[in-house]
């Protein structure tokens, strides 16, 4: 009997774990050989990618932010995350990014962060490090401006939407409001302290 409880244990020892790229986009594995200046604490636990509806988990984009760096919107799990998916040609956008530094300054400390998003530059293509640096350093923004792919701009500015969207994500990478209205600052506070 213990011989072949022994043959079972060794068999069940060596059966190897092959990882598919699937299984390394959630969980522990979201924001594998990610490096960058921002707080970084990715899920511990499995969650899968699932939309940008209320109440879904948000897909975890790997975008480029304003120092060139890689940044894994999974890596901001726990934390209240606004994101702004704004356009360097956007008036309204530009107004709002002069909210960005006051709203961060005052929720910070809550455990909440705001990410801007560029979905286009002035020529609607996709934004260089140039324009993410001269968007942080106009607005005097010091959270993550990233870009976003022609693809990832797709599903954040759907057809019939239009620049800016705010995105409020819960602690757990749950979509809480999937676009708050109106854009004004009293609404994205009202938003970011019912969330609190």
């Amino acid at each position: 009997g213990r011989i072949m409880l022994s043959l079972l244990f060794l068999l069940n020892a060596c059966i190897p774990k092959l990882y598919s790229e699937a299984d390394t986009a959630v969980g522990v594995y979201a924001c594998n050989g990610i490096e960058n200046n921002w707080e970084f604490s990715p899920p511990s636990i499995s969650i899968e990618e699932e939309g940008w509806g209320p109440g879904q988990v948000a897909p975890n984009y790997i975008m480029k932010d304003q120092f060139g760096q890689d940044v894994c919107l999974w890596q901001f799990y726990g934390k209240l995350v606004l994101i702004d998916i704004s356009a360097e040609w956007c008036a309204p956008c530009k107004e709002l990014a002069e909210e960005v530094a006051p709203v961060q300054n005052s929720y910070e400390s809550e455990g909440f962060i705001y990410l801007t998003i560029l979905g286009e530059d002035n020529a609607s293509q996709e934004p260089n490090q140039a324009v993410l640096e001269s968007w942080a350093n106009d607005h005097g923004i010091k959270t993550p401006v990233l870009s976003a792919t022609p693809e990832q701009r797709a599903a954040l500015i759907p057809p019939g939407a239009a620049y800016p969207r705010l995105i409020l994500i819960g602690r757990n990478q749950e979509v809480i409001v999937s676009s708050i209205e109106p854009k004004e600052d009293p609404t994205i506070r009202a938003a970011i302290e019912n969330a609190l």
